[in-house]
């Protein structure tokens, strides 16, 4: 079971009994934490702090693969892709694994690779894990990564009619490891 604990710069999670700690604040904003209050029928997690109030902490769920979405690096990153065209067609990509932090997406035909990516652990560099992507198409793109772990998500867009802009950020999500 997961242990958590109110700090002087947000919540701490462990997993491992206290080994190793890794910062759960999420959206908290940073701020003394004083008291936390866990409702163990709904798993909801508040947190009392100094001059920011309170705060519900939402805790992600974990990565489920399927058919339109990826989860890389053991799990820790949910990647999902939504396409637009010019005629209002849109839907959900398709999603192919390739490596443990490596996959595509495709959108009209299996055949036919729209987007890679990549979730990197480059915690080793500067303590933040890395998402590269490229794309071979010029249709409004959505490319959501989820940090299960901390429940953050950000989303890289790339409008319609225009090539596929390279994502290539180095500070994507903190947290290591």
């Amino acid at each position: 079971s997961d242990l958590y604990v109110a700090t002087d710069a947000g919540v701490a999670t462990s997993g491992d009994d206290g080994a190793s700690w890794q910062d759960a604040s999420g959206a908290l904003p940073s701020a003394i934490v004083f008291d936390l209050c866990l409702d163990p029928a709904s798993g909801r997690l508040a947190a009392a702090t100094y001059g920011r109030g309170m705060w519900e902490l939402k805790f992600a769920q974990p990565c489920v693969p399927d058919a339109t979405t990826l989860c890389l690096n053991g799990g820790r990153f949910e990647v999902k892709a939504t396409w637009a065209t010019p005629a209002n067609n849109s839907g959900a990509g398709r999603a192919v694994p390739l490596t443990t932090d490596t996959g595509t997406f495709w959108f009209f035909a299996s055949t036919n690779v729209e987007v890679i990516l990549k979730v990197l652990n480059g915690c080793g560099l500067n303590q933040r894990y890395w998402v590269f992507a490229g794309g071979l198409t010029n249709v409004q793109t959505a490319i959501t990564v989820r940090d299960t772990r901390t429940g953050i998500s950000k989303t890289y867009t790339n409008p319609q009619g225009t090539p596929f802009q390279p994502v290539q950020d180095v500070d994507a999500f903190a947290g290591c490891p």
